[in-house]
């Protein structure tokens, strides 16, 4: 009961159920790193609550996409995935009391890796993202951020994850962790539930 994740449907705190409420429109019943957090936090900190508020969209690139109904995680991009989640999280903490986030974990990065130019740019548009978050979603210029590097599947995989580890190298408060080796599904792309 000291777990709980925002439902965007309801706009409401609910307890944390896996595979029920922690899924998203394209999968309803998926899960997926929250609930491994989620059992490791409630072992180190059984006393305090936690609270999630999970954003997820597949097949979304970081880099501003111009295409019409191509939605994309950069923050210039108006009314699209950033602007969403900001949206989503206001009114999580407005329903928590005003409880700020203390953290913001975030994977992404594939889609990225299947156009040479993104993958070139995901670096840039990685810190730029991070300032973004840490300005609008956490309110703290030093805030902390923790991702995952892609595997390598990908065919511009390297360059993503070349970005990716030139942003844990300078930023502080930012920090990756490599997930190339992590089992997969039959699409070779997506997390196995062991991944």
């Amino acid at each position: 009961p000291k777990t709980l994740i925002w439902n965007a449907q309801t706009h409401a705190w609910e307890q944390m159920r896996p595979g029920t409420n922690t899924g998203y429109a394209g999968a309803p019943q998926g899960w997926g790193p929250e609930v491994e957090f989620a059992i490791n936090f409630r072992a180190a900190h059984p006393g305090e609550t936690l609270y999630i508020v999970k954003s997820v969209f597949g097949g979304t690139p970081l880099a501003q996409d111009p295409a019409a109904g191509h939605d994309d995680w950069s923050p210039q991009s108006s009314g699209e995935l950033f602007a969403q989640t900001t949206q989503m999280l206001s009114e999580a903490v407005s329903a928590a009391g005003g409880l700020k986030p203390t953290a913001v974990f975030f994977g992404q990065g594939e889609e990225d890796a299947n156009v040479q130019a993104y993958a070139q740019a995901y670096g840039d548009n990685l810190a730029a993202f991070f300032a973004a978050v840490r300005g609008q979603w956490l309110n703290d210029p030093a805030g902390k951020i923790g991702y995952y590097q892609i595997g390598t599947s990908p065919t511009y995989a390297g360059a993503v994850r070349s970005g990716e580890q030139s942003v844990d190298q300078a930023d502080p408060n930012a920090t990756s962790f490599d997930s190339a080796g992590y089992p997969v599904q039959s699409d070779g792309l997506h997390f196995a539930a062991g991944g």
